[in-house]
């Protein structure tokens, strides 16, 4: 297990639950509701709804990872 213990909220979306397990470089994130733990995703449960999406869904999950690239390396910043 990582340390420190990174978790999202159960009310975050799918691409921020990603956006985190990539940038710790971490495969579980536990899932909480308030102080509870409500779940676990995975990097597999991540993988098999990136096989099921639709094409809007891809073009949204592109349009994010282009503009957290951008934001990330921006010479304006």
């Amino acid at each position: 297990m990582s340390s420190p213990l990174f978790s999202i909220s159960s009310d975050e979306s799918v691409r921020t639950a990603a956006d985190l397990m990539h940038d710790r470089g971490i495969r579980k994130l536990p899932v909480m509701d308030n102080e509870n733990i409500v779940g676990i995703i995975t990097a597999t449960d991540i993988v098999n709804l990136l096989a099921v999406c639709v094409e809007e869904d891809v073009r949204d999950m592109y349009f994010h990872s282009v503009v957290k690239i951008f934001k990330n390396y921006s010479p304006y910043n």
